[in-house]
């Protein structure tokens, strides 16, 4: 005697997939340098296509009366779309070991937050050493680079550069075109 059991849950057949909702996905990712800008990046659906926004906020240490140092957005292409949902994918599938916590007083901070409908995920890492944290460390490094790939704004790939300086050798690398924006904006020159 054979018995054959099949059950249902929710089963939709392939035709009706396409008429299905699509479910919004917001991305924002916060870097937090110790002494210079903070800046917010954010990847959106909209409607039938994705929109990358950057906006780099003023070292509030120099001048905390206005708020935007620059901003920038643009829609993505497909491959463009398909490149950072990629990467942004393998990030949040990294597997991070529990690492002690660090007294950290300056330093730079990466925060992600992806967000699927009413489900959220996040990510968030002070610092991360290439050799104490090293997965944390990669997460940063994909990050900025998933980012850098999807744009060709010099201004944004300059910060970007010089955040992921902070990230490997713990401090901006000071030799940019971006000091050519910092030096009018907060009347100060910096030396090398």
């Amino acid at each position: 005697m054979s018995l054959l059991l099949a059950t249902s849950c929710n089963i939709t057949p392939h035709n009706e997939k396409d008429k299905l909702p699509k479910i919004p996905i917001q991305v924002t990712i916060n870097i937090n340098p110790s002494f210079d800008e903070n800046s917010i990046i954010k990847i959106s659906d909209m409607d039938s296509t994705k929109l990358l926004s950057v906006l780099i906020k003023n070292n509030w240490r120099i001048d905390p009366k206005e708020d935007t140092f620059y901003y920038y957005s643009r829609s993505l292409n497909i491959e463009q779309s398909n490149s950072i949902d990629h990467a942004i994918t393998n990030i949040f599938s990294t597997k991070i070991p529990y690492k002690e916590p660090e007294v950290i007083l300056d330093g730079i901070s990466l925060g992600i937050i992806q967000t699927k409908g009413k489900d959220s995920s996040f990510i968030f890492t002070h610092s991360p050493d290439s050799i104490k944290r090293k997965e944390e460390f990669t997460i940063a490094a994909n990050v900025i680079s998933a980012v850098k790939a999807i744009t060709s704004d010099s201004i944004i790939v300059n910060y970007l550069d010089d955040m992921m300086s902070y990230f490997r050798d713990n401090k901006p690398q000071r030799n940019t075109p971006l000091i050519k924006r910092r030096e009018p904006k907060y009347h100060m020159k910096y030396h090398f």
